[in-house]
């Protein structure tokens, strides 16, 4: 083994410093410091005060908890790395080993108005789906997390790819809502009211992320599995972990464990993979509006032990 672990171990510090470089304020990178002074200000504006200082004052001893304070962010994500290490050294497994029996899943649930009750019902659904699937592989094991996406579904409707990936990313969710695009149909009307009789158009895609070890069970048969489950082919993925020449294990395991606990405040058009975010593009930046309730459901969603969005089974 156990030359893998031992690498995990012996870089252990590096990823420690890595992933909790929030720690202090004055270590923040420049793209987290810019998420949390937009967080905070958007807050405040809708009169958050008390949230908005409770994200600013966050530190240890008195942690807010919350996915878009950086620290907390980089807490969440250390966790779920030491996860992930506990369970190769467990089963004490070697690089090859883990190149055979581990896999990066995404599946995507559901799109649903951006409103807690919907997504609540969502989140339920894709829960109860991963009991029957845990019940099919009951040897698997997973760790990962849900992911509450923004979209302006007028916008995506609207929306013309540059690329492969953004093409497919449209096509996807249009047809996760039930719209087929084509030209004798006319552009569907988004509009939904919230609570205070408010218009809107924006949705919530609902998706996870988790790191699945299959023992020794046939990934086809996982996958055909996950598709006939949760439909067409791109709405669910089972990526490989990289070439160790190309990323070693350790770095793909701090990458996966990030990649869980995104916080966005901006629109996303790509189907991603586990890869450093980019800086913030303005042009894509959520309102007020947006960003309010965005951190609203995730806040919600969390529960008060902040553990509400976590996805895992046969944890040991």
């Amino acid at each position: 083994m156990a030359n893998t672990f031992q690498e995990l171990k012996s870089n252990r510090a590096l990823d420690f410093q890595r992933i909790v470089f929030a720690m202090h304020g004055e270590d923040r990178k420049h793209s987290n410091a810019r998420i949390d002074s937009f967080v905070q200000s958007a807050l405040r504006k809708t009169k958050h005060t008390r949230t908005a200082n409770r994200l600013k004052d966050c530190r240890r001893g008195s942690y807010c908890g919350n996915i878009y304070c950086s620290v907390c962010r980089s807490r969440m994500a250390e966790k779920l790395l030491k996860r992930f290490q506990v369970h190769i050294f467990n089963e004490d497994l070697g690089s090859n080993d883990c190149s055979r029996r581990l896999r990066w899943g995404t599946i995507l649930h559901d799109v649903v108005e951006a409103n807690l009750d919907a997504v609540k019902s969502a989140t339920q659904r894709a829960r109860e789906d991963y009991i029957n699937f845990n019940r099919k592989f009951s040897s698997s094991w997973a760790q990962g997390a849900f992911e509450y996406e923004l979209l302006d579904m007028q916008k995506v409707e609207r929306f013309i790819g540059e690329s492969a990936s953004q093409s497919r990313k449209k096509s996807t969710l249009l047809e996760m809502t039930g719209y087929q695009n084509n030209l004798d149909q006319q552009k569907r009307d988004w509009i939904w009211k919230d609570s205070a009789g408010n218009k809107r158009t924006d949705y919530v895609l609902v998706h996870t992320h988790f790191l699945m070890d299959g023992y020794e069970y046939d990934w086809d048969d996982i996958k055909k599995d996950a598709v006939r489950r949760w439909g067409k082919h791109h709405r669910v993925k089972f990526d490989a972990l990289h070439d160790y020449k190309t990323r070693s294990l350790e770095d793909s395991l701090f990458k996966m464990a990030s990649y869980c606990f995104k916080n966005r405040c901006d629109f996303h058009y790509d189907f991603g993979n586990y890869r450093w975010e980019d800086d913030l593009d303005n042009e894509k930046m959520f309102s007020v509006t947006e960003i309010n309730t965005l951190f609203y459901i995730y806040d919600k969603m969390m529960g008060s032990n902040r553990r509400g969005m976590l996805l895992g089974w046969n944890k040991k």
